[in-house]
């Protein structure tokens, strides 16, 4: 048989070996004859007694040397390491046609118990490039006869965020944001397009759109980061992650001069920041092979909480948080301002039916009256977290504008059944939410802190995270498309190709069941939020 030998022997031992030194090679731990092939491992008390981390880092450079000499070691290794790396082409299935998705929302939006019948072609809704994605989204929008309304964040690429206003019969309103990460934003995005046309088959063929008397307004917020989302990247234009981003100017500052999470990332920062271009055996093998070291070494939850703990002062690095305020936040902040001083307005002066009428006046008032301020549930839908196809409910009661209030009490009644990181027993249990101590920054609490702090609204800001693949593969398509975006001598169509191959099969599975599942819950909470909304609305006006 053919034999990995050089697993346990060094260099020099196999450059003697393969030029024929006499018989028997003793290494101390092995015995290799050459005529009968026969392998006999020694291990002494002294050898039994070695830590599993120094003999797995000793294993670790064994297996390097013996790439170099032996084909079939390579075989042995590389096979193993290919599946894993590429488990999720595995079982990828691009939306060509999928089954129709049919389900029923269970709601009181119309003053009892109603059913709402939602029935989605899946392959209508989601998109497989940003352009597509922002093609359905807005003619979804014009075929209810509404504008939208189209944020420019990177002009000269034509990348833009579009929000829509839908405009409803009872008080209350509701966010919902895609595409802060990027790459993350096509499920987002394809909720919104199956809302919209969910609520298309809600009016008369060519009547206009007339606020449903059961429902709230409703603003949809696409492709907050549309670079990324164009790219396939998580991060923006400038590399920021706009999450670590949502913070003012001066915090920013501060956080670069000391962030509690820096001395961790450094001790990593080789590992997570791959230095030089991406190759085929560096993607599918070796940094696998040191994933495991690190793993067996450090422990799984250290890297990942060093990892997504985030950084401020490498703006190569990943999860890098930026040094100003990036252009998104920074557009949407002055949106959301305009539209909030609009809107308290036109609940002073006007029916609420007329909340959400012409914007292009709204820049004339630069400040929102917090007594007039309608009550406001956000969702931010995210993926890569979690089971696939499973969604967490994600609420930062650190972070919370109304951490008084029993978060746990308020999901189970507005939204009932959601799995939420609030019903672990311990938040180091849950694997979503585990490592993310350090983080600073979220968009919707940055956000909802600045327009909707007023603990007598009740406003509820939380994220919907879609699970993918497990987490170590989606470090690995983070630090593989990395490398490739900074390296030199890639085109950007070559740096596009490595993302398609790492980030997009991450955080965008091209998987029927994921697509239905992501369909199903992302609506389902939508109504809820609604009907939240709607009702703490309804006890404001009263």
């Amino acid at each position: 048989k053919k034999i990995c030998y050089s697993l346990f022997i060094s260099s020099e031992q196999v450059k003697r070996f393969r030029s024929g030194t006499p018989s028997t090679i003793h290494s101390g731990r092995l015995i290799l004859d050459k005529e009968k092939r026969r392998r006999v491992r020694l291990i002494s008390k002294k050898q039994q007694a070695i830590s599993s981390r120094a003999l797995s880092f000793d294993l670790i450079n064994k297996i390097k040397e013996g790439m170099r000499y032996f084909p079939m070691c390579q075989m042995m290794v590389l096979v193993p390491a290919v599946l894993i790396g590429f488990r999720m082409y595995l079982f990828s299935q691009p939306c060509l046609h999928d089954d129709v998705v049919e389900f029923e929302i269970t709601h009181d939006l119309s003053g009892g118990q109603g059913v709402a019948k939602v029935s989605v072609e899946p392959c209508d809704s989601f998109s497989q490039t940003y352009q597509e994605a922002r093609m359905r989204f807005r003619e979804s929008v014009e075929s209810l006869g509404l504008l939208t309304h189209a944020l420019s964040v990177v002009p000269d690429q034509d990348y833009t965020m579009d929000i829509a206003v839908i405009p409803g019969g009872r008080p209350g309103l509701v966010i919902h944001t895609s595409g802060v990460h990027g790459v993350e934003g096509y499920a987002g995005s394809a909720i919104q397009v199956a809302f919209l046309h969910y609520l298309k088959k809600q009016k008369h063929e060519g009547v206009k759109w007339k606020p449903l008397p059961e429902m709230p307004t409703v603003v949809l917020v696409h492709a907050f980061n549309p670079f990324g989302m164009a790219e396939y990247r998580r991060p923006n234009e400038q590399n920021v992650d706009l999450n670590r981003n949502a913070l003012t100017e001066q915090e920013l500052q501060d956080l670069f001069h000391s962030h509690p999470n820096h001395g961790s990332y450094r001790k990593f920062d080789d590992f997570f920041n791959i230095r030089k271009p991406p190759s085929y055996f560096y993607s599918c093998f070796w940094i696998w092979v040191k994933s495991v070291s690190k793993v067996m070494g450090e422990g799984k939850g250290t890297l990942k909480a060093a990892m997504v703990g985030g950084q401020y002062y490498q703006k190569d690095g990943l999860f890098y948080g930026g040094n100003s305020v990036q252009a998104s936040n920074r557009l949407f902040e002055s949106w959301l301002k305009d539209y909030m001083a609009t809107l308290t307005t036109a609940r002073t002066d006007a029916p609420i039916a007329k909340e959400t009428t012409s914007l292009e006046n709204s820049s004339e008032t630069n400040s929102t009256t917090p007594s007039n301020t309608p009550v406001v549930t956000w969702i931010d839908v995210h993926t890569g977290l979690g089971p696939m196809g499973v969604d967490t409910i994600i609420v930062n009661p650190s972070s919370s504008s109304h951490p008084e209030r029993n978060q746990r009490k308020e999901l189970s009644a507005w939204f009932p059944n959601a799995p939420s990181a609030l019903n672990a027993q311990a938040k180091s249990d849950n694997e979503v939410t585990q490592g993310y101590e350090h983080s600073r920054g979220f968009v919707v609490d940055y956000f909802g802190g600045k327009f909707f702090s007023d603990p007598d609204h009740q406003s509820f800001t939380l994220v919907q995270e879609f699970g993918t693949v497990p987490n170590l593969l989606v470090g690995h398509a983070l630090m593989i498309e990395n490398s490739a975006f900074f390296a030199d001598g890639l085109s950007r169509d070559e740096k596009r190709s490595w993302a398609q191959r790492t980030t997009a099969r991450a955080f965008y599975p091209q998987n029927p069941t994921w697509r239905k599942a992501v369909l199903e819950r992302g609506l389902t909470l939508l109504f809820q939020a609604m009907n939240r909304s709607a009702k703490w609305g309804q006890n404001q006006e009263a």
